[in-house]
């Protein structure tokens, strides 16, 4: 299964300090259909964000300023979910995470698998919203 099922691909927008496993991500959600963008620095993915809208952003914390980040676009009200990834299964830092807005939090050992399958259940929610409006 896809996650591209729709004339246009969903757009997700991974944000990170360059790492194996942000390219590994990258590379799998682009084989899947999606249009996959990688930014490695905040003034990038901030300049991105203001260009373009984005149906899902991956954000991984392993920067001091993750948390930051995801505070601040919360409080923006983007309309894009929101997947952050932590480098360890630390269950303190993915309930901060999830308190900070988070809608999914991952760690760096995801099986690529479980990663698009529950990519493709945020965008279902994502297409669900947009239905009701």
């Amino acid at each position: 299964m896809t996650l591209s099922q729709s004339s246009s691909p969903a757009r997700v927008l991974l944000v990170g300090p360059p790492s194996d496993d942000l390219l590994a991500f990258q590379l799998a959600l682009k084989q899947d259909g999606l249009d996959a963008a990688l930014k490695s620095d905040r003034i990038s993915a901030e300049e991105s964000l203001q260009d373009k809208t984005f149906d899902l952003i991956i954000l991984d914390l392993v920067w001091a300023e993750g948390l930051v980040l995801l505070r601040t676009w919360r409080s923006h009200n983007l309309p894009s979910h929101m997947l952050t990834l932590v480098e360890k299964d630390d269950s303190h830092l993915k309930a901060h995470a999830l308190d900070e807005g988070a809608d999914d939090v991952l760690s760096h050992e995801v099986e690529h698998v479980e990663l698009l399958a529950r990519i493709r259940a945020l965008l279902r929610r994502k297409r669900a919203e947009r239905a009701e409006l």
